[in-house]
């Protein structure tokens, strides 16, 4: 089952338990696996959901994340190959070495924005009737892809405005991760506790600082997926590297203004 992370609620977290239960019961006379995917606040919800599966969480957690940079250049190099571009001649479309290793770099191994690649590559191709695609081909289909990505941006940030205080939060946190190898490194969890009572206490008041926790916000800040503890790791890493450090970052103004 896809986007269990996002299981809430009294109702959904109680069908949730119901289903872990039926499936291990069901497990114990049928070959039966049921696979739970989602972002690694999924392990949050099983706790919710009060799962004893929650208790071996790391253990039963694969941990796929984001993909390395030759895992990237892959996911782009191999679907392309695979289909054959013209019938007459069975060409395929190729892809050069440097122009995949800008979007290894670009997408930082977020699955979703290799698919957002691939699919303007796709468009690309088809509409230029390339197949073989370099650097310079690379760029200018990735103009649609940049359009794309900026429309996600957008509504994962407008979702940082759904509680006071997070927005500010959510750029202390972008900071840290800024200093850390481009948001690709991680931090503590106190290091991003301290970063956000730091920002509250430049940004807000006293008095309404005090009715404040940074451990909360930065509760919520995990539950939107913004940041996240991957299985079997002690730190924080950024949910989406580029959209933590940049969008967030350089939209921080314009959307507290709003």
């Amino acid at each position: 089952m896809d986007e269990a992370h996002a299981i809430k609620g009294e109702a959904g977290l109680l069908a949730l338990q119901d289903m872990l239960n039926s499936a291990q019961e069901l497990a114990k006379t049928h070959p039966f696996l049921l696979v739970l995917a989602g972002t690694p606040g999924l392990m949050r919800t099983l706790t919710n959901a009060e799962s004893t599966f929650s208790e071996r969480g790391d253990d039963l957690a694969m941990g796929i994340g984001h993909l390395d940079a030759e895992g990237s250049m892959d996911a782009i190099r191999r679907p392309l190959a695979a289909f054959v571009w013209r019938l007459a001649d069975k060409a395929h479309i190729s892809i050069s070495e440097d122009a995949l290793r800008h979007i290894a770099e670009d997408s930082h191994g977020y699955p979703f924005f290799l698919q957002q690649w691939g699919s303007a590559l796709w468009d690309y191709a088809a509409g230029e009737n390339r197949a073989a695609l370099a650097l310079d081909d690379v760029m200018d289909a990735g103009k649609a892809a940049a359009q794309e990505r900026d429309a996600f941006y957008a509504l994962r940030c407008s979702e940082l405005t759904s509680k006071p205080y997070l927005l500010e939060a959510a750029y202390a946190v972008a900071k840290e991760f800024l200093a850390r190898d481009k948001g690709r490194g991680g931090i503590s969890f106190a290091e991003a506790e301290s970063a956000i009572a730091r920002r509250l206490a430049e940004k807000i008041p006293d008095k309404q600082t005090r009715r404040l926790s940074s451990s909360d916000l930065l509760e919520h800040l995990q539950h939107a997926g913004f940041c996240w503890r991957q299985p079997r790791h002690e730190h924080l890493s950024a949910g989406i590297p580029s959209y933590v450090v940049a969008y967030a970052i350089r939209h921080h103004d314009a959307l507290c203004a709003s």
